[in-house]
């Protein structure tokens, strides 16, 4: 039967008046099943009334409240708790003594330990016994405002206890992997800024390392790496991988020196999704965009410069000018350069765009007033089926004014070209020798 989620209320009978029915005594029976089921057998334990006993933990505004600590003295490095709160007392009063064993293990038991004395150390151990202690070293109770707690886990058969000590010690002797800071007295103090986990160093605010400016060395040790990252105060450089300046890397206010010793060290910046966005490669003296592999989207050295080696087609190249957005555009795709337009028709195409610009479309300017403006290369034929042709039609082709035969000139044949995408033909004359 369960709980009532009310209060019950009865009708009160009078002698010799009302009838006392089996169902009124049936609900009173109900009422004390119920409070029995809600507070389980023997609700008391060992103290004389269930008040008694909450009193242990809990004062009468509801708040968490143990019994003052009663004193154990450590026996073979063994105590057993009774309650929550124990001082401990060292055997034979020693100046020190080891805990090792906590006995009274109950699941889920909470307690809290200090020492008796300042004069006696006690020294909980870790993993020595059947306790655990939560850093993984042994904590030192060495004054009586220090102290430990702890819970008892049955599924490790383990007491797992933690400390936190003050933050201020009244001796100057520190302890190992403790970071301390000493006053003008002589005494040790915490720094909220300054904590050490044991396994994690965390400074929360600014830090200046090296201040008087002497030559101290940082130095962090990565998994293999005996210097993965070296502040060289003497060389007032930063060093990266070695202590060798400039070996792998090397910053300093006169310089930034990669790999200076000329080993095969390369250097590799990723993009969101190219793995090799930017490669110096120094086993090939190469430095590579895009790619591992040399030259096959864009490839820089002492003797080239290559670009789309592996003659991928759709990899242009195209530079803008200040309005024309395909000044120079190399269309992979065709073999073919254009200026001015984005689609080549030819093997060079230019366009000039403008229409009030009055830029001509081509400028050719020769300084040497002794050779020709152009060199036309072609197969000549007899006919005009090659692009360049010697045929002289009825024989009486002859040249313009100053160009004729009187003059001393000779027609040599005919140059193929187009208009508009037609062909026509440019006749050429031999030079003069006479």
């Amino acid at each position: 039967m369960a709980y009532p989620g009310s209060l019950d209320s009865f009708t009160a009978n009078t002698d010799d008046v009302d009838d006392v029915l089996a169902a009124d005594v049936n609900e009173l029976q109900t009422a004390i099943v119920a409070i029995e089921t809600e507070l389980g057998t023997d609700p008391a334990g060992t103290a004389a009334t269930l008040k008694a006993r909450l009193a242990h933990s809990i004062n009468d505004a509801g708040m968490l409240e143990f019994d003052d600590c009663t004193e154990l003295t450590l026996s073979g490095g063994a105590v057993t708790v009774t309650q929550n709160y124990h001082k401990l007392d060292t055997e034979a009063d020693a100046a020190s003594d080891d805990l090792d064993t906590i006995n009274g293990n109950t699941a889920g038991l909470f307690i809290i330990l200090r020492t008796v004395s300042d004069d006696r150390d006690v020294v909980i151990k870790h993993d020595t016994g059947n306790i655990y202690c939560a850093d993984g070293v042994d904590i030192t109770l060495g004054t009586t405002y220090q102290f430990a707690f702890g819970i008892y886990d049955d599924s490790q058969s383990r007491w797992l206890i933690a400390s936190k000590l003050s933050s201020t010690v009244s001796t100057a002797t520190g302890a190992d992997n403790r970071i301390a800071i000493y006053t003008a007295a002589n005494a040790i103090q915490g720094d909220a800024n300054l904590t050490w986990t044991g396994t994690e160093l965390s400074v929360d605010g600014s830090a200046v390392i090296n201040d008087s400016g002497a030559d101290r060395d940082v130095r962090i040790e990565g998994d293999t790496a005996t210097n993965l990252f070296l502040s060289n105060a003497g060389s007032d450089a930063i060093q990266i991988g070695t202590t060798t300046a400039g070996a792998i890397a090397d910053f300093r206010a006169a310089n930034i020196v990669l790999n200076e010793v000329g080993a095969d060290n390369d250097i590799r910046m990723e993009g969101d999704t190219a793995t090799s966005l930017l490669k110096l490669d120094a086993g090939l003296d190469a430095v590579q965009i895009g790619t591992t592999t040399a030259g096959v989207i864009a490839d820089f050295r002492t003797a080239a410069i290559v670009f789309n080696e592996d003659g991928t087609a759709d990899r242009d190249f195209r530079m803008e000018g200040d309005t024309d957005t395909d000044l120079l555009h190399v269309d992979t795709s065709t073999d073919r350069i254009g200026v001015g337009i984005a689609a080549p028709l030819a093997k060079e195409h230019v366009k000039q765009t403008s229409l009030t610009g009055a830029v001509p479309v081509q400028t050719l300017e020769q300084i040497d007033q002794d050779f020709a403006f152009t060199d036309y290369v072609g197969t000549s034929a007899a006919d005009q089926t090659k692009s360049i042709s010697t045929v002289n039609g009825d024989g009486t082709v002859e040249g313009p004014k100053n160009f004729s035969a009187s003059a001393g000139w000779a027609f040599a044949g005919m140059i193929r070209q187009k208009v508009n995408g037609t062909d026509v033909w440019i006749p050429y004359y031999t030079a003069d020798t006479s």
